[in-house]
């Protein structure tokens, strides 16, 4: 198997055949069954004119459908992204510590005793301002 890196000197058909012969039978299956069911048809490719030749029979065959050669053409970027928005550290500080609260939310927390404790905070449920109007 050829390195990444003898994988990034190469060209785009080049690393596309590499790839290819990396994939097993039923990957193959599995993506041409994909395929299928995105694009409602197996990729048809167009054929390829004789060699030499470029006469209105060549051009009368082309094929127009649509193959998806050039989204499959492009560069993967999930690795980019992966690097660029680090893991979130709280979802890492909850998984260890069960009462972990940011900073933002401490305060609030702080906040809503601190009313509490002078009687301004929220009403139980059911007994706030419109609850205790006279009714007609």
């Amino acid at each position: 198997l050829p390195s990444a890196k003898e994988i990034k000197r190469t060209n785009k058909k080049q690393q596309y055949d590499v790839i290819r012969a990396l994939l097993s039978p039923e990957t193959k299956a599995r993506a041409l069954e994909l395929s299928r069911e995105i694009f409602g048809q197996a990729p048809i490719r167009s054929p390829t004119p004789i060699e030499g030749t470029a006469t209105v029979d060549n051009l009368s065959r082309k094929s127009f459908n649509r193959t998806g050669n050039k989204v499959i053409g492009k560069e993967l970027v999930g690795h980019k992204l992966v690097r660029y928005y680090p893991e979130d550290i709280v979802r890492s500080a909850r998984l260890v510590l069960n009462d972990y609260n940011t900073p933002k939310q401490q305060r609030r927390l702080d906040k809503l005793t601190e009313l509490r404790r002078k009687g301004k905070g929220p009403p139980k449920k059911g007994a706030g301002k419109r609850a205790s109007l006279k009714k007609r």
